[in-house]
C-alpha cells in the first residue's frame, strides 16, 4: 500500500476516529476480508475508504462496513466521487453497505442531502452516537480547565488531594492493565467492550505511532483504579476505550484525572481539539450509557450534532438471504453457549 495513502488514511479532515485503528491491518496487512478504495488526483488522494466484507458463504457477495472513512479533506471531494466508491463496490459484488462515520453534521448537510437521495437510511442500532462535545486547544490551558463542568474541576481536586496519580503507558504490561479494567468494566455494566484484535491493533498503533495514540493509566497506592487510551485522528484527539477498577472512592470519578491528562496530551501534541468522544441517543435515565453522557458533558457544554450511522442495500434478495443467515448462525451460537453452560 502506498504510504501517501496510508498517510492520507489516518490525517483527512474529515475522518472517522471510532472506526480504528483496526483499520491499519487492511492498510499494512493485507488479510483478504478487507477492501482499500482511494480516489487519487495528481498523485494526491482525495478520498478513500477501508471497507470489511462479511461474506455470504459459498459465493463472491458481501456486505461491506466501513472500517475507515470514508476520509476526504473537501466535502466537494465527498460528493463528486461517492458514486464511483458505490460503483467500485457494486463490481467487487457487494450487496449492502453501512457507514459509521462519526463526521460532525455542520458544513457536510450537503453531503447528508446527497446520500439521503442516493437511498441511503439511517441506521437506528442501540449505542449509535446522536451527538457529542468537544473541546477548543487553541485556549490557554488554565481557561480550558475553568470551562470544564465546577463538579468536574472540584472532583478533580479530590483525587489530588486523595493520592490519585496519573501516568502514560509506557509498555505492554500497562496495556494489559488497561485490557483487564475494560474487560471488567464491560462485564460489571453491561456494555460492549473492543475485541481482543481491536485492542492489540490499538497497542500496536501506539507503538509505531505514539503522536496518533496512547494510553493512560490512574493509580491510588499502586494499584491500578482506571486507564483508557486516545487516539488522534488529524487534529482531534478522543478517547477509544476506558475502564475502571470496580474499587468505590468516595466523591471521586475515576475517570476525571485521565480526561484531563488526555487533554494536556493533546494539547502538547498540537491537536486543536479534544473531542469527548460521543453520546447515545435515548439512553434510559439511570443507565450506564446514561452515565457516560453526564460524565463527558462535564467535560464540555459544548454539543454537536453529529451524522447518524447509515445503509443501503443494493440487492434486496441478497441481502434478505444474508440476514437470514446471520440470524441462523446466530440462534445456532446461542443453543451452544447454552448447552455448554448446562455442561458446565
Amino acid at each position: 500500500m502506498p504510504q501517501e495513502i496510508t498517510d492520507f488514511l489516518k490525517t483527512a479532515t474529515h475522518g472517522s476516529l471510532y472506526q480504528g485503528p483496526d483499520w491499519q491491518h487492511a492498510v499494512e496487512r493485507t488479510d483478504g476480508k478487507h477492501l482499500v478504495l482511494c480516489a487519487v488526483r495528481n498523485g494526491r488522494p482525495r478520498f478513500g475508504a477501508t471497507v470489511y466484507k462479511s461474506a455470504i458463504p459459498g459465493t463472491s457477495y458481501f456486505v461491506g462496513s466501513v472500517r475507515r472513512g470514508p476520509v476526504f479533506d473537501q466535502p466537494g471531494d465527498a460528493i463528486r466521487l461517492w458514486t464511483e466508491f458505490e460503483a467500485q463496490l457494486y463490481r467487487e459484488r457487494a450487496i449492502a453497505l453501512t457507514v459509521s462515520p462519526y463526521w460532525e453534521i455542520g458544513e457536510l448537510q450537503a453531503l447528508r442531502t446527497y446520500l439521503k437521495e442516493l437511498g441511503y437510511k439511517p441506521s437506528r442500532r442501540d449505542g449509535d452516537y446522536c451527538c457529542t462535545a468537544t473541546i477548543d486547544l487553541s485556549k490557554p490551558l488554565e481557561e480550558i480547565y475553568n470551562g470544564m463542568h465546577r463538579d468536574g474541576r472540584r472532583e478533580l481536586r479530590k483525587a489530588a488531594r486523595k493520592g490519585v496519580q496519573v501516568r502514560r503507558a509506557e509498555g505492554r504490561a500497562d496495556w494489559q492493565v488497561l485490557w483487564g479494567l475494560t474487560q471488567e468494566t464491560g462485564r460489571r455494566k453491561g456494555i460492549d467492550v473492543p475485541s481482543l484484535e481491536k485492542f492489540e491493533a490499538m497497542r500496536c498503533f501506539a507503538e509505531t505511532s505514539p503522536l496518533h495514540c496512547i494510553a493512560i493509566l490512574g493509580c491510588l497506592a499502586g494499584h491500578p483504579i482506571a486507564a483508557a487510551a486516545v487516539l488522534r485522528h488529524g487534529t482531534t484527539v478522543t478517547p477509544e476505550v476506558a475502564g475502571s477498577s470496580s474499587v468505590a472512592i468516595q466523591g471521586v470519578s475515576k475517570f476525571l484525572p485521565i480526561m484531563w491528562e488526555s487533554i494536556q496530551w493533546a494539547k502538547q501534541t498540537g491537536a486543536s481539539r479534544f473531542d469527548v468522544g460521543g453520546m447515545t441517543a435515548h439512553a434510559p435515565k439511570g443507565s450506564a450509557l446514561w452515565r457516560i453522557n453526564m460524565f463527558k458533558k462535564q467535560l464540555s457544554g459544548r454539543e454537536i450534532e453529529l451524522f447518524r450511522p447509515m445503509e443501503k442495500v443494493f440487492h434486496p434478495a441478497l441481502y434478505k438471504a444474508y440476514t437470514l443467515l446471520r440470524a441462523s448462525k446466530r440462534k445456532a451460537l446461542g443453543r451452544y453457549r447454552s448447552i455448554v453452560r448446562r455442561a458446565t
